[in-house]
């Protein structure tokens, strides 16, 4: 289990530098006005989900992905990651997942700042995510880990 969680965490760590995060606020697509209370979109997805995502872990509403990677895990697994942007709160977005993987053991999230992680797990899967608050978006990274 601590392998998993330190994969989970390497990765993470990984994604966020890749995806280039800063301080700087990246303003949505079309959110003119967004900061004074106008309204924020997302626009088109910049990425498609990866070869060989699985159609039972799905993507929250309002979210657009932004990039991709899929990378081989220890023991034959296949890691699969998508990196959006979504309007839903960081707290909205954890809750999405603990939703459709009510049936799956949580493995327990943490809370740092403004980022909230979790990961869940079912036989040989196993599902984590980040969400971090970036202004008018929230930064969601998901990964599926599987045989």
């Amino acid at each position: 289990m601590r392998k998993l969680v330190g994969a989970v965490v390497l990765v993470w760590c990984v994604l966020i530098a890749a995806s280039g995060c800063s301080d700087d606020k990246q303003q949505a697509v079309g959110g003119e006005g967004a900061g004074d209370g106008g309204s924020v979109s997302l626009g088109p997805d910049l990425a498609e989900k990866p070869e060989g995502w699985p159609e039972d872990i799905t993507l929250p509403p309002d979210t657009r992905i932004t990039a991709n990677l899929v990378e081989e895990a220890s023991e034959g697994r296949t890691r699969r990651t998508v990196n959006t942007e979504t309007l839903l709160s960081p707290e909205d977005a954890h809750a999405y997942y603990a939703d459709i993987l009510a049936d799956w053991t949580d493995e327990g999230g943490t809370t740092v700042g403004n980022t909230i992680a979790g990961l869940w797990i079912l036989g040989e899967r196993s599902v984590s995510t980040t969400a971090d608050d970036s202004g008018d978006v929230t930064k969601l990274t998901v990964t599926v880990t599987e045989r």
